[in-house]
């Protein structure tokens, strides 16, 4: 008798726990997408041996999905502007390519993009433009706000030289956003 109760508690408390455990699963799959998982997200994992930006930066990862949003923005290559001097110098070497996002949208947040670049000088061995696809990502940029994105040099297969800008007024490279990420917003 005494093993038949133990039984039954150790059931109880299986299916106690199991219940638990579905719910919780209930509830990711039903905020999946949205910001009310990506906080649940980073509410599951503060204690991970993880800084709280690389745990942000997973749960939006996980989270974002593609979105379909009017958007405005602008674009384009930069240079550094520092001081002369020997660092100096070789930072104003390193092209970047840097803009901004206008959310237009009433319920979504912009959490990353997708960019094709392409100068006329990229090109392949038949003369023909190479498109680069470059992201940014870990933005937060919500409905009816400005959002700033920078692509440093170092992630760009592709950097202008000096001069390669532009000709005259006519610019000599274009790019276009090929795809935004990011999470639906829904409240509890």
């Amino acid at each position: 008798m005494h093993a038949l109760f133990h039984f039954s508690i150790a059931v109880l408390l299986l299916s106690s726990a199991s219940c638990e455990v579905v719910s919780d699963l209930a509830k990711d799959a039903r905020y999946r997408g949205t910001n009310v998982g990506y906080q649940r997200c980073i509410d599951r994992n503060e204690d991970v041996a993880l800084s709280a930006e690389s745990v942000k930066s997973q749960c939006s990862a996980e989270h974002s999905r593609v979105i379909r949003i009017l958007h405005e923005a602008s674009a384009s290559y930069q240079k550094p502007r520092y001081k002369s001097g020997s660092l100096s110098a070789i930072l104003q070497r390193s092209i970047y390519f840097a803009g901004f996002v206008t959310n237009l949208s009433r319920d979504q947040i912009v959490t990353a993009v997708e960019i094709t670049l392409t100068h006329q000088d990229n090109i392949d061995e038949a003369g023909q433009p190479i498109g680069e696809v470059v992201r940014s990502e870990n933005l937060w940029i919500e409905p009816g706000a400005i959002g700033g994105f920078r692509i440093e040099g170092y992630d760009l297969d592709f950097k202008p030289a000096d001069g390669r800008l532009k000709d005259g007024e006519k610019f000599l490279y274009s790019w276009s956003i090929n795809k935004i990420r990011g999470l639906r917003i829904k409240l509890r």
